[in-house]
């Protein structure tokens, strides 16, 4: 009896199977049948921003459509809706919505024919994800226009740093400027000398002691130099300059050293301006110890900083793209290897994480490049992502990253991300594109556009 019934249980599987498509065929053949044609629906939007949803309907019966409904759906919600007086077979006909999204997030948007219906095939039915941002700020606290002239390069001047209650920052020119942070009124300005074809002053500055420390290009079509400048943070007088082989790209300091970066690496002392010590590529210092960076072959080592002996190698199989960060103990290498800063050992290494740019918060680590990636510091898991590309440095403070997107419509705008969930909590809108990391200080952000302008926000 079992196998009778089994016997049974496959001819009337394929029977039924061969009845619905009998009544589907029979229906285009004798009946009216809509259809999507074409949809046009956007994946990314501003809240309170009217966004276009297009629809092109056929009837690809053979019989004449009555009146029917066409839907937009938010989130399971019916929010818009038109009504359709009947389509001729063969026909088709076009359907716009405008719709202002009311909160920012996710949304599921469905286009429904006949949305009566409980139930829609892929021909009736169109679902797309949009993530829902907040309306771009454009209202400054102030707008600061940095020297008369802004050469064309692949940075935007430096970045804005308040020391002791004021602003400074460096253009892409021969000024640097000491700033009031609150106005943007200039206290003082210092203009470089023999500063190149294309002059910059590009390193983030450095304090110490009451001086600002910065470093400027200086390359010529006759001569190459770049240059290093130590000025009173108070009033911009010249403490002490010092001249270098070639453009200065970046500075920090150390120990009460100034380490000035070319394609050598200048040791400085901070008070004198008297060179300690001259090295061939890339050294880093970190509370008093010594690093090399090799970025071609790939490999980090630490060094004795009095005899120069190396205390460990790190190699990578792949070049170092991005200066090293020190993080909690670890050192970082382009966001996707991890090691202990005594003992040079691997701790993790992730190689799905793309990017260069990082920096961190509260065990977080952020990375730009093509895309973002939000990391934990501590194990390299990644924890989420997003189709951002920057080419300039994150920057994570107080539960919040702030990135600077350079492709398509994200340009020309500054993120503020939540750094637990990656939604967007506001965009910052400035005049041209953003090469350069933005500053966060007491509920302002300070940042400098190409088009030669420092922008000050006030925090959301």
């Amino acid at each position: 009896m079992k196998n009778k019934f089994r016997d049974l249980v496959i001819p009337i599987l394929v029977l039924l199977v061969v009845i619905v498509g009998c009544i589907e065929i029979l229906k285009s053949v004798f009946f009216p049948w809509l259809i999507f044609s074409g949809t046009v629906m956007p994946t990314e939007v501003v809240a309170n921003t009217d966004k276009e949803y297009c629809a092109e309907i056929k009837n690809s019966g053979t019989a004449n459509a009555g009146r029917f409904d066409v839907c937009l759906i938010d989130n399971g919600n019916i929010v818009l809706k038109k009504t359709i007086n009947g389509l001729k077979k063969g026909k088709s006909v076009e359907v716009s919505f405008y719709y202002k999204f009311p909160t920012v997030g996710t949304h599921s948007i469905d286009l429904v024919i006949d949305c009566k219906k409980k139930e829609h095939n892929i021909d009736t039915k169109r679902t797309n994800q949009v993530e829902v941002v907040p309306s771009p700020i454009t209202t400054t606290i102030f707008k600061k226009k940095l020297g008369e002239n802004w050469y064309g390069s692949q940075f935007s001047g430096s970045v804005p740093v308040v020391y002791d209650g004021k602003l400074y920052v460096g253009g892409k020119n021969q000024y640097f400027f000491c700033l009031n942070k609150d106005t943007g009124g200039e206290i003082w300005r210092y203009k470089v000398a023999d500063a190149g074809l294309f002059p910059g002053i590009y390193p983030t500055p450095v304090f110490y002691k009451g001086n600002v420390y910065f470093g400027t290009t200086g390359s010529n079509l006759i001569e190459s130099g770049g240059h290093v400048y130590a000025l009173n943070a108070k009033d911009g007088s010249l403490v002490w300059k010092y001249d270098t082989d070639s453009d200065v790209h970046s500075i920090s300091l150390d120990d009460d050293k100034i380490y000035a970066y070319t394609e050598s690496t200048y040791v400085i002392d901070a008070m004198t301006g008297k060179l300690i010590k001259k090295y061939s590529g890339t050294v880093i210092a970190n509370n008093g110890k010594l690093y090399t960076v090799d970025h071609t072959n790939g490999t980090l080592s630490r060094i004795d900083p009095t005899t120069g002996k190396v205390l460990w190698n790190f190699k990578l199989d792949q070049e170092i793209v991005s200066t090293p960060v020190f993080y909690n103990g670890k050192i970082y290498i382009d966001g996707k290897h991890c090691i202990d800063e005594e003992s040079g050992t691997l701790v993790w290494e992730n190689k799905e994480i793309g990017g260069v740019h990082q920096t961190f918060d509260r065990d977080l680590l952020f990375v730009g490049g093509e895309e973002f990636h939000c990391v934990d510091a501590n194990s390299g898991q990644i924890k989420w992502e997003k189709a951002i590309g920057t080419i300039s440095p994150p920057v994570a403070i107080n539960g919040k990253v702030y990135v600077a997107p350079y492709v398509g419509e994200y340009e020309k705008k500054v993120y503020c991300l939540d750094e637990s969930t990656s939604n967007i909590i506001a965009i910052y809108e400035v005049g041209d594109v953003i090469t350069t990391p933005p500053f966060v200080y007491e509920g302002k952000i300070y940042v400098v556009a190409e088009d030669g302008y420092l922008y000050c926000f006030k925090e959301e």
